[in-house]
């Protein structure tokens, strides 16, 4: 009997602690830590936790408790100037917070946006559809950005300069296919196009059902045979009339969207599980930003993609295949930020020596290697933390200091010491989140807190003011980080940059181009500094120990954007307990890359659809 994927498996699963209540375990944490400050006498920020005396009342103010949960997830709350929260309190409280807010009941699947292909996956699925490689960049303008990617529906809009696009790449693709005597009978499965209707009907079917991915209907099928034979008839030879047909395959919504259905008579406001066909190319997208191959439409057509055992088994074969990549190259590259390293700029004057501008694709190489690498052998997602090996060739070692690496092939290399390792070591990361002229603590230690640990720090206040663009000692002869140091005096900044600045200050030995130095104009580099829990650390190898205390808030973040990239939308209050799920089975597993993945994939809400 066909066993089909579901939820409650990994609910099942995921089960590791009692739920909190909100009158019992909760209040008396919030009593003690926030109502001095948000409650019914003062409500700092216009917030009072106090007034809510049920879990209902919680439920009732989404956005307030919300905030409150991400700022006391983020270290952010309370301030360094109130009584520390204890660390298991602190867990409680955000733990307690967060199943609250889900709410009780099935899960559910959400309702993201229609998605179209972007120019990647566009570009990606020609070649696989019609044999030609496109030049993404070229070929059409860039997708906007969404939650932090790209193929979020909610920001892939479709305007007259695209479509525009659209018909002239369309136009130029066709040109170079009908001019190709195999690209050619590849398409049309002979030399030259068929004389009878029918079998060029058949010829239709086969092309449409592929772009489609999909059965294309009888309907469907007959319009662009009627388009065709039209052609045949105002005076258009064979092959013009088919070139006709195709093209109109080819700006179809139907090819340019990404198109999940409602099954015929399902009600209205009901989630609904994806078809096998709709799955499959769901699942190809997801890990290889193309088209489903063979063997997906074969399982989608008999029906047996949604077996459990046949999906766990197509995701493995998946990421066993080289395509994957595509995961480094647009899953990591935009959650990591290492995608902008190919166009970053230093001044040159000042790192001439270092040939920075020639490194940048091989730093860019370095990172998704790094993650392609933890997929392809399914290693701990924590190795990107910390680790004691890289990818390098002789000129990126060259620039980091590192001897015995030869030849421009990139290749796992051991470090020599514990100066780098996993991302806060690489330069891609390093130049990313530096300016022009000088590093920049503040922006390295956000990126710390957001993209490694999602939990990202409040946005400034007006007029916070901002920091030299160079880092050469001001006129009163104050260095970088005295200039730092008091501006956190100012009360406005100090909370957030007591959470931020240490994890930038922790890794000032790296410059903006991710060389090592020990002095910075001619003084020593100070990287010694106190977290806001009190911790102090000295230097990038320290900072990475405490990174790695926080594995956990690192995986359940990594879990929220591999599945965010995913489903094609934000996640939402009612995602947490899908999370925690995949996040139990990960911990269980040693935090494994592919436990991850396929937890994703084994999830509702990359396995249904919801919609109005």
């Amino acid at each position: 009997m066909m066993r089909l994927v579901v939820i409650v498996g990994l609910l099942a699963s995921g089960v590791a602690a009692q739920p909190l209540t909100f009158s019992d375990d909760l209040r008396p944490i919030l009593a003690g830590a926030c109502f001095g400050c948000h409650g019914k006498r003062e409500h700092e920020g216009g917030i009072d936790l106090e007034s809510a005396a049920s879990a209902q009342d919680l439920r009732g103010d989404p956005e307030t408790w919300s905030r409150a949960l991400a700022r006391v997830d983020g270290g952010f709350m309370p301030p360094a100037s109130a009584p520390a929260l204890h660390d298991q309190d602190r867990a409680d409280l955000v733990r307690g917070l967060r199943h609250l807010l889900a709410g009780e009941g099935k899960p559910r699947a959400g309702t993201p946006t229609l998605r179209r292909l972007g120019r990647f996956e566009y570009a990606r699925t020609i070649r696989a559809l019609l044999g030609t490689p496109v030049d993404a960049r070229r070929a059409l303008p860039p997708d906007a950005k969404g939650y932090g990617f790209d193929n979020m529906g909610d920001t892939m809009f479709v305007s007259p300069l695209l479509m525009e696009r659209y018909a002239e790449v369309t136009e130029q693709l066709l040109d170079e296919v009908f001019s190709d005597e195999k690209r050619r009978a590849a398409l049309l499965g002979a030399d030259s196009p068929p004389d009878d209707p029918d079998e060029r009907a058949a010829v239709l079917r086969r092309f449409m059902s592929r772009a489609f991915r999909r059965p294309a209907s009888d309907e469907e099928v007959a319009g662009r045979s009627e388009l065709v034979e039209t052609a045949r008839r105002g005076g258009d030879d064979t092959t013009e009339a088919m070139r006709a047909g195709v093209k109109s395959v080819l700006l179809s919504p139907n090819f340019i969207f990404r198109v999940e259905s409602r099954p015929d008579g399902h009600p209205a406001g009901e989630d609904w599980p994806l078809d096998d066909w709709a799955l499959a190319t769901r699942l190809s997208y997801f890990l290889w930003s193309t088209m489903p191959d063979a063997r997906l439409f074969a399982l989608a057509r008999d029906g047996k993609l949604r077996e459990e055992s046949a999906l766990v088994a197509e995701v493995t074969r998946m990421l066993d295949d080289p395509q994957s990549r595509a995961l480094a190259d647009r899953f990591a590259a935009q959650w990591l930020g290492f995608d902008a390293i190919k166009t970053k700029s230093v001044e040159v004057w000042r790192f001439k020596k270092n040939r920075f501008h020639q490194l940048r694709g091989v730093m860019y190489e370095e990172a998704a290697r790094a993650f392609d690498d933890l997929v392809r052998r399914d290693r701990p997602a924590t190795l990107l933390l910390d680790s004691d090996e890289t990818w390098l060739n002789a000129g990126l070692a060259k620039h980091y200091g590192i001897a015995g690496v030869k030849g421009q092939q990139m290749q796992l290399a051991k470090l020599p010491d514990r100066r780098r390792g996993g991302v806060l070591g690489m330069g891609a990361i390093l130049s990313t989140t530096s300016s022009d002229l000088r590093t920049s603590p503040t922006v390295r230690g956000k990126w710390v807190l957001e993209t490694l640990l999602g939990t990202p720090p409040p946005p400034p206040p007006p007029n916070a003011g901002a920091l030299p663009a160079d880092d050469k000692p001001g006129k009163d002869g104050l260095t970088l980080r005295a200039q730092l140091e008091q501006h956190r005096k100012d009360k406005k900044c100090a909370a957030c940059h007591a959470q931020i600045d240490p994890l930038g200050i922790a890794l000032e030995n790296f410059d903006p181009t991710g060389q090592w130095r020990d002095k910075l104009h001619g003084a020593p580099v100070e990287s010694s500094t106190v977290l806001a829990n009190g911790r102090k650390i000295a230097g990038p190898e320290e900072l990475r120990g405490w990174l790695v205390t926080q594995k956990d808030r690192f995986t359940r973040n990594l879990i929220e954007r591999l599945l965010t990239y995913a489903i094609g939308r934000p996640l939402a209050l009612y995602d947490a307990p899908v999370v925690d799920s995949i996040h139990a089975r990960a911990v269980a597993s040693g935090y494994r890359m592919r436990v991850l993945i396929e937890g994703v994939v084994l999830s509702y809400p990359f396995l249904h659809r919801g919609g109005p």
